[in-house]
């Protein structure tokens, strides 16, 4: 059954399960829970669109009970965002660059200014709108599912970074991404991304051993 469709009703479902109607009813309640069905009084249980909620809620538990998730978490999108950005760089129109390029330069602005909520939102909002270039719906909402814990995550980068040579280094691989994607170049897209991603994994594993030994 695809989005939209309708489902039979609670009792023509336990009828047809040969099970009771509160069996049902908790049934649906799951299927609700996890954004499966919509239910609304009176009317049929309606299936959902596929979004992220469920994948979302994986990596935000992920990265609340381990203490490692972070690195993984960077782990998981360097594959996602490589590919993102590969395919961004063959779908992307004049308009879609311009966008990258004003959010590009918007982040410079905050990133000099130490305004690092309003620069992570906007490294979030970047990272979105590459994953929607790609034209790619199911990407794009893995992407999307973890942009709570890409928060965190672009947080711990800029912690990691003690220089403002560092923090300059990012806005140049950030610069690297947008300029292979407006030059319509998908390996140089990929290697950008990907270079990205690999200098903030060290950044971050260099803070924490460094952490790790100042401790003992």
């Amino acid at each position: 059954m695809g989005p939209g469709s309708q489902l039979a009703s609670e009792s023509e479902l336990a009828e047809s399960f040969g099970i009771s109607r509160p069996v049902v009813r908790e049934a649906l309640g799951q299927l609700k829970s996890i954004g499966l069905i919509e239910l609304q009084s009176g009317k049929r249980p309606t299936v959902q669109s596929i979004d992220g909620r469920l994948p979302r809620l994986y990596f935000e538990l992920s990265l609340a009970m381990d203490s490692s998730g972070v690195v993984e978490l960077l782990e998981v999108r360097r594959g996602l965002e490589v590919e993102s950005a590969t395919l961004a760089a063959r779908r992307a129109t004049d308009a879609d660059c311009d966008r990258l390029e004003r959010l590009v330069t918007e982040m410079k602005d905050h990133l000099d200014a130490g305004n690092y909520n309003a620069f992570i939102d906007l490294d979030v909002r970047l990272h979105l709108t590459i994953a929607s270039i790609s034209a790619n719906v199911m990407l794009h909402q893995l992407i999307d599912s973890i942009r709570d814990p890409m928060r965190e995550s672009i947080a711990t980068g800029l912690a990691a970074r003690n220089s403002q040579l560092e923090l300059g280094r990012i806005h140049a691989l950030h610069l690297g991404i947008v300029a292979a994607i407006r030059a319509r170049d998908s390996d140089a897209a990929a290697r950008a991304m990907a270079s990205h991603f690999d200098d903030a994994l060290v950044s971050i594993v260099e803070a924490k051993e460094t952490q790790a030994n100042g401790s003992g």
